[in-house]
């Protein structure tokens, strides 16, 4: 209206979309920032008035404000990317592992060479295995063989990775055929993760401690649970009814 002093209370307000979809953060810095616009255009037409120093001044705050805002969203939104872009990495190479742990056996008591030269030894191991193999009636050469841990007064194990998870559960099945030869002191299990390794070990301490409770204990580990020898046929019959040791609360 001509003539009449204007003060804040005629600025319009920050207004912000009453539709009742969600705008994205990026939406909404865009509406602010086009309103701090039009406000400053509002006040540029209105110099000389009283308050145009307090409201250049508000306006400045505002578009600082505004500004710091858009630079944190986008920090946020960067951090958001990176930490997905981490979680995917981290899931792919899970899938990675475990498709690199299905193909993987690992076999106890083999005993170590006694070459001097670390070729020679690790030599020596893959002849052995390939010989294992071939008593298992598997048609297949091993990609990787190499012991784990330190060199102990016992036998380090030994892991065998094979090229399919066909032959890695082949070997499982006619591991059997090795009683009746030179490795029959071996014991073949599949490689297992971090937290199937815990379990295990749970699983050989409950045995050890049935052992030492009752010296005649026939307790031992069959298809992850801790059974007694005789159970065994039982439990094959019918493993979702049966109450072993390990798992009975």
């Amino acid at each position: 209206m001509p003539g009449v002093k204007r003060n804040a209370v005629h600025f319009s307000p920050v207004q912000f979309d009453s539709q009742k979809q969600k705008m994205s953060s990026s939406d909404t810095f865009t509406q602010l920032a086009n309103q701090l616009a039009a406000i400053g255009k509002q006040m540029e037409s209105n110099s000389g008035t009283d308050n145009t120093t307090t409201m250049q001044q508000m306006f400045q705050f505002c578009t600082t404000l505004l500004t710091q805002m858009a630079q944190q969203q986008n920090l946020i939104m960067e951090q958001q990317q990176t930490i997905q872009k981490l979680q995917m990495r981290d899931t792919l190479l899970d899938l990675i592992e475990e498709e690199k742990q299905q193909k993987a056996i690992v076999i106890t008591n083999l005993p170590e060479s006694n070459c001097e030269h670390a070729k020679e030894r690790v030599e020596e191991d893959f002849e052995q295995v390939k010989e294992i193999l071939d008593l298992c009636d598997v048609e297949c050469r091993p990609s990787q063989v190499y012991r784990m841990g330190t060199i102990s007064g016992r036998p380090r194990l030994l892991k065998v990775e094979l090229p399919t998870r066909f032959f890695a559960r082949k070997f499982l099945l006619n591991k059997s055929k090795l009683k009746n030869s030179k490795f029959n002191k071996l014991f073949v299990r599949k490689s297992l993760s971090k937290a199937q390794r815990a379990e295990r070990s749970r699983l050989i301490e409950i045995c050890k401690t049935l052992h030492s409770q009752n010296p005649n204990s026939d307790h031992v580990i069959y298809a992850d649970h801790v059974l007694s020898a005789k159970d065994i046929p039982l439990f094959k019959s019918n493993p979702n009814n049966f109450k072993c040791v390990c798992h009975n609360a």
